[in-house]
């Protein structure tokens, strides 16, 4: 299906980026990113809930993909064991003076 193929592409994107960190070659590429959209990359193909602010961050797509892909397949993998209930919630933190501030975490029911 696609999104196999898509996670498949992803995961081959993430074993790279993994290795060249692992030989200190990795180069961070900061790039605008929407989260919402890059959340719904994130969960295509899994049965998962999202809430996710409507923010677009300056970030490593690669890097970024890496750390949210491996908390997910977590939380399925430690999860309850027939049916997991992933819920994947980013919102932006509280605090008059954060510009850019993240609050991330996957939760697992």
């Amino acid at each position: 299906s696609f999104a196999a193929l898509r996670r498949g592409m992803r995961s081959c994107r993430h074993r790279q980026a993994h290795l060249q960190l692992a030989a200190q070659r990795y180069t961070p590429v900061l790039q605008p990113l929407q989260l919402q959209a890059f959340s719904n990359d994130l969960a295509i193909g899994r049965k998962m809930t999202l809430r996710v602010a409507d923010l677009v961050v300056r970030i490593d797509a690669t890097l970024c993909g890496l750390i949210m892909d491996n908390a997910i397949s977590n939380a399925f993998k430690h999860g309850h064991p027939r049916e997991p209930e992933v819920l994947f919630t980013i919102s932006e933190a509280g605090g008059s003076d954060s510009t850019d501030s993240l609050s991330s975490g996957d939760h697992v029911r």
